[in-house]
């Protein structure tokens, strides 16, 4: 996903993509339950998907509590859903062990780079 975003700057697109957070299929709720992620969560606008954005919205339906006029809007977004067969193939190669330390790898060097932002004041 990294990868991804700074490839957007070739393109000058890197203010289409959003990576505030990574959301497990297993795990849809935000837990971090204020006005500021609420907002976010309502105003996003998924681009595809296989329903599991429908079940995202309804594990967070708190959100309604800091916007209760757009209940329900959020929760009609329709998504489709394409099979691509690179999405396929780079998942069929990474669901391993291999691809487990990769990815745990990636989060503990995303996590100190954000710690160090963090203890900087340079989060603002």
């Amino acid at each position: 996903m990294h990868l991804f975003k700074k490839l957007t700057f070739l393109v000058g697109r890197q203010h289409w993509y959003c990576m505030n957070y990574f959301v497990d299929e297993e795990a849809l709720q935000i837990e971090e339950q204020n006005v500021f992620t609420a907002m976010e969560l309502i105003t996003l606008i998924p681009v595809s998907g296989n329903g599991t954005m429908q079940k995202f919205f309804t594990a967070n339906e708190w959100a309604t509590v800091y916007y209760p006029s757009y209940a329900g809007k959020a929760s009609s977004s329709k998504t489709t859903c394409r099979q691509f067969w690179i999405k396929s193939c780079v998942e069929w190669l990474f669901n391993n062990r291999m691809g487990n330390r990769i990815d745990n790898y990636l989060m503990r060097l995303t996590s100190k780079r954000w710690n160090r932002k963090e203890d900087e004041k340079r989060l603002i």
